[in-house]
């Protein structure tokens, strides 16, 4: 385990196995990180009670996409200044669908 593995804070994260007793439950001691995957080195965390895993980005717009983690916040922060999902593919050269997803 790589050394900045361990200082993540894993308070907010919980099993989502449903037949866990720790399921949906924060802060319970169960959830550590267990190894880095992908090209933006993201976290997955297991369940020590049931062995289940999951990804840091669970339930987040982060989860399940192939964009580069810098490309998507780059364009979360346009969505910020009240960019267009058009301008928004113009400027990052995503078709809007990608762009939509995100919103």
């Amino acid at each position: 385990m790589h050394s900045k593995d361990m200082k993540i804070d894993v308070s907010e994260f919980w099993c989502r196995n449903e037949r866990c007793r720790n399921y949906g439950k924060k802060e319970k001691g169960n959830i550590v990180p267990k190894e880095r995957y992908g090209k933006d080195d993201t976290r997955l965390l297991k369940c020590k009670t049931r062995g289940h895993c999951i990804s840091e980005n669970y339930g987040t717009r982060f989860f399940q996409l192939k964009t580069p983690r810098k490309e998507v916040i780059r364009t979360l922060a346009l969505f910020h200044e009240k960019v267009s999902i058009r301008g928004l593919s113009r400027a990052t050269g995503h078709d809007k669908k990608v762009n939509h997803k995100l919103d």
